[in-house]
């Protein structure tokens, strides 16, 4: 696989793994404070694809072998491709399809850095095994920033963010206290999910790896961003904590818990009401994922389950039964 020697700092990315609303645009914003780093958003998971690929070309590896260039040259110079045409005969094989992605990726997300700065990116798209072993093969010396948040919490965050409410308040979810724990419980498994994923992936990972919980960094970001930075093996640099202390206070995509919606609009959902649905229902899914493991045909919506399994963020659920996410 190629090596970049030109800028060697670019081949260490910062992948920061975030559930949605569990305060990944915070740590973002924090993040970018430190004049070498910059971590780029979010891009509907499309990395996704390119991992589940070089994943099915391994399991192909026998019919697609890497293929040597004298090999490859007589195929295609010749009238081999005439005379003995073979059907999986293609140029590359799972080596060069990772070397080849490699090159994509590093190239798409070092524009605009300056000398000796490092990339990287916030996605809530990332949690599966799969996804996380690609990148680290991809970038041997990359470094993963797990951020957690209570489940019940992200919960509550979840369904009274804007555009949730709002279409929830569309499908008169408010009304019916069936539908309402039917929402509730969907969201939560989907969140529980997402750790059983990330707990699964961590193995991958596991000196490579810091673990961030939200309501630490929230209560003392300074003190937690500098645990990161060390993490990070990044230097002090000047100006850092008053830029930390400045972004900090930025209130950015915070969930208004109290919506401006008459309260006889809002029925039953409002936060109080969210919250201990929740907690009730934490327990027996806990339990179901521990002792069946994640299903994820209900969270694809396939047989008629999970009709909100969209509420933890990935919107385009909404619409259709496939997910970059599961």
């Amino acid at each position: 696989m190629q090596t970049h020697t030109s800028h060697p700092e670019q081949d260490v990315p910062v992948f920061v793994l975030a559930q949605h609303r569990s305060g990944g645009t915070l740590l973002t914003r924090l993040l970018n404070c430190h004049s070498e780093l910059v971590i780029w958003g979010e891009h509907a998971g499309i990395l996704n694809k390119l991992a589940e690929a070089q994943e099915l070309l391994e399991k192909h590896a026998e019919l697609l072998p890497n293929r040597s260039s004298a090999e490859i040259h007589r195929y295609a110079a010749g009238r081999l491709g005439q005379i003995e045409f073979r059907p999986w005969t293609v140029p590359f094989g799972c080596t060069e399809f990772l070397a080849g992605c490699r090159t994509l990726v590093r190239g798409l997300f070092v524009h605009g850095l300056q000398p000796g700065q490092r990339w990287g990116f916030k996605e809530i798209r990332y949690h599966s095994p799969t996804l996380v072993r690609f990148l680290r093969r991809l970038f041997p010396a990359a470094q993963f920033i797990l951020l957690d948040r209570d489940p019940v919490e992200l919960c509550v965050s979840d369904i009274m963010v804007s555009w949730a409410l709002d279409q929830l308040l569309a499908d008169r979810v408010q009304h019916d206290s069936e539908t309402f724990f039917a929402a509730v419980e969907d969201c939560l498994y989907a969140i529980l999910a997402v750790r059983q994923s990330r707990l699964d992936a961590r193995s991958a990972i596991a000196d490579q790896v810091i673990a961030v919980n939200y309501a630490a960094l929230a209560l003392s970001p300074e003190q937690e961003m500098d645990r990161i930075f060390r993490f990070l093996r990044l230097p002090e640099c000047p100006g850092l904590q008053a830029r930390l202390h400045q972004a900090s206070r930025v209130v950015a995509g915070a969930t208004d818990k109290a919506p401006a919606i008459p309260p006889n609009e809002l029925g039953l959902l409002t936060e109080p009401r969210i919250r201990d649905a929740a907690e009730r229902l934490l327990p027996r899914i806990a339990a179901r994922i521990a002792r069946e493991g994640v299903d994820p045909t209900r969270l694809r919506r396939e047989r008629g389950e999970g009709r909100y399994s969209y509420l933890i963020g990935d919107h385009a659920v909404a619409e259709t039964a496939l997910s970059t996410m599961f």
